[in-house]
């Protein structure tokens, strides 16, 4: 509810009304008080329905009141048949189920549009509440254990006890919805590039400034202030941008985004002891995640940070990881190598 809060104090109002409504059924037992008491529940369904197809369809307030009105008149014509109903009794009874169910239905339409987040589990919450609160409505009849007057356990009060709590679940599946945040994406784009690291390293700034319109790309390490090594920094973006960047031999890696990012890449040479890691996969996936939270060798490497990660695909001979200190969605530039790559020389690429 936080696109329309004065919708909050409209819900509850619509909730503190079935106190006064049953009041007036219990207190009255006419047929006055009895249209009231029906009348609150129908106010329930109206707005749980007309809240979520308002959000559903991407209207505004005034057809939410359009439809509550439509809901509740909808209500009050199929509370006019009065022949007894098998199981619920009521045929109003009927109508509050279908709207209250088809809103739930339409909140988890909401939830899978994307959108927003919604913690549709209080929906279900909801439902199971009612659900239990109806069969013990159903079964405190007159002349049942559950409605003996010198008994302290009285089924109808439990019935407006767990009604209760159902509407306060309705309520937390309004107030945990939110906007879904924008997927981050990483982007990765492999430059391959013989010579040595001087090459390499030059390359690879130059695809970062020519892909992201920098001035240039300077280092900073974080443990003794040198400029000369450590992590990659982007000057004169646009915008706020993380960098990073892993050579191997014969090809280099650069990756950026609006989140710290991480990349490394190895290559794949015969008989290559990836040592605690087990495989090159998980030696790349480790360097990357340690990258991207900035530690570097300053952390146990075989204890790498929680982050999201994802391998690259690369040709034969080489692996190659991505992490980010979100979950992100990849693209991947992976480009083609010039030639057959040499043969490699034992030696790790960092």
């Amino acid at each position: 509810m936080a696109r329309h809060p004065g919708l909050a104090t409209a819900y509850s109002c619509v909730v503190v009304l079935l106190g006064p409504a049953s009041m007036a059924m219990h207190a009255t037992e006419s047929e006055v008080g009895g249209h009231l008491d029906m009348a609150s529940m129908y106010l329930i369904a109206a707005f749980a329905f007309a809240y979520a197809a308002m959000r559903r369809w991407g209207r505004g307030p005034g057809f939410l009141v359009a439809l509550f009105v439509g809901v509740i008149v909808l209500c009050e014509l199929v509370g006019l048949y009065d022949a007894t109903v098998p199981v619920v009794t009521y045929a109003g009874n009927v109508a509050f189920a279908v709207f209250l169910v088809a809103a739930l239905a339409l909140e988890r339409r909401v939830a899978r549009a994307g959108e927003v987040v919604l913690d549709t589990r209080w929906a279900w919450a909801a439902v199971a509440v009612i659900a239990v609160a109806f069969a013990v409505w159903n079964t405190a009849k007159t002349g049942s254990s559950w409605c003996d007057p010198d008994s302290l356990y009285q089924g109808h009060a439990v019935w407006h006890l767990l009604g209760a709590v159902s509407a306060w679940c309705l309520y937390r599946l309004y107030v945990s919805e939110r906007p879904a945040a924008a997927p981050v994406t990483v982007h990765v784009a492999a430059v391959w590039v013989a010579g040595d690291r001087a090459a390499q390293r030059g390359a690879a700034e130059a695809k970062l400034v020519e892909e992201l319109g920098l001035s240039g790309v300077a280092r900073l390490c974080p443990r003794c202030g040198s400029a000369s090594h450590g992590r990659p920094q982007a000057l004169g973006a646009a915008d706020a941008v993380h960098v990073s960047i892993a050579y191997a031999e014969g090809l280099a890696l650069v990756a950026w985004s609006d989140q710290p990012v991480g990349v490394d890449v190895e290559r794949d040479l015969p008989g290559r002891d990836a040592g605690d890691y087990g495989d090159l996969p998980a030696w790349t996936r480790a360097e990357a995640l340690l990258k991207t939270s900035g530690e570097g060798l300053s952390r146990d490497p075989g204890d790498p940070p929680d982050l999201w990660s994802a391998p690259l695909d690369l040709p034969a001979g080489w692996a190659g990881a991505v992490a980010c200190a979100v979950e992100a969605e990849v693209s991947w530039r992976p480009g083609a190598p010039a030639g057959p790559p040499r043969p490699a020389t034992p030696r790790t690429g960092r």
